[in-house]
Parts: C-alpha cells; sequence; structure tokens
C-alpha cells in the first residue's frame, strides 16, 4: 500500500535513515541540514515531520528527496520509536543475548504426551516432574465446537431468529 509509513521509497528516493532524528528539537535534519519540523500527529500514532517548501525549492537534492509538486518532505515517526530503540539496544547486550539464548533452551524441553497422561489420580512417586504434573493434571473438560462462543460476529441478528408458526404473516391473495 503507497503512501503508508512502512513503504519503502521509490527507487532513487532518498531513504528515511538518511535523515537524523534529533529528540532537543523534536524533529529531523535533511543531509543538506534543514530541519523537519513537527506538523500533527495521526490516529494511528505516527508522527508527520514535515520540511519548509521555501527552503526546499531551491535544494540541490530535491529530486532525490521528494516528488511532492509542493516540494514538501513528510517523514513519519511512531510515538512509540524512542521505546524500540530503547529495547532494541538492550535486546544485542551480550547480558541480554545471554538470557535469551537459555530462554530458548529451557523452552525446547520436551512436553509430555498425550499418551503419558491419565485421566485417574497418579501417586507421588510416577510423577516425572512438576511441568509433567501441571500438564496433565487435571484433566481438562471436553467442550464441543459448538458451545465455544465464537463472538457478535457469528450470532444471527434478532431479526432472523426463526418464528413460530403461527405467528408468521400470510399472505392473503
Amino acid at each position: 500500500m503507497a503512501g503508508t509509513p512502512s513503504s519503502p521509497p521509490k527507487d532513487g528516493m532518498m531513504r528515511k535513515s538518511k535523515f537524523v532524528y534529533e529528540a532537543e528539537t523534536d524533529g529531523y535534519r535533511c543531509p543538506q541540514g534543514q530541519l523537519l519540523a513537527y506538523a500533527t500527529t495521526d490516529r494511528n500514532g505516527y508522527r508527520h515531520y514535515r520540511s519548509d517548501p521555501a527552503i526546499c525549492r531551491d535544494c540541490p537534492l530535491l529530486a532525490s528527496c521528494t516528488t511532492n509538486t509542493k516540494a514538501i518532505r513528510t517523514i513519519t515517526r511512531h510515538v512509540w520509536a524512542d521505546a524500540r530503540q530503547r529495547t532494541d539496544a538492550h535486546r544485542l547486550t551480550p547480558g541480554a543475548r545471554r538470557s535469551t539464548n537459555a530462554e530458548r533452551r529451557r523452552s525446547n524441553a520436551p512436553l509430555p504426551t498425550p499418551s503419558s497422561c491419565t485421566a485417574t489420580a497418579m501417586p507421588a512417586s510416577e510423577v516425572k516432574s512438576a511441568s509433567h504434573a501441571s500438564a496433565c493434571w487435571p484433566p481438562q473438560p471436553r467442550t464441543s465446537r459448538r458451545s465455544q462462543w465464537r463472538g457478535p460476529k457469528h450470532q444471527s441478528p434478532a431479526w432472523r431468529k426463526p418464528r413460530h408458526p403461527s405467528s408468521s404473516p400470510t399472505k392473503q391473495v
């Protein structure tokens, strides 16, 4: 979908990564040093930063920056972009990598199979581990597919409910 905040630039056009975000001015700096100031925030949480067309009309990089006829370049940034950058920076630290690798090793432990679970109480001597017992006991109640709630989208409206045959209107000829 063209024009969305996540769409890549067209061939030959300058990427968003060429612009530098400045938190103190809450704006982006273009490669020519001009500031793209904050303009608005849309309902999806993206802040829009726009260039000054009076400055950009005479820019030597205009052809590779924007195809806008008014010479305005817009860059979007999500309101949670700072939090995402902090999370990504932490995720790449050696301590976080060790922690993530340890969690992966633990999550690859074998799960109990349905054949090893019984519907009767198991003596403590037969319980292999706490994870096995909690996964198998108590047994989950069986529910049919029809008894599961599927939400209002799947419920028929009140006007579609069947009527009693005697209350239905009859055609008079």
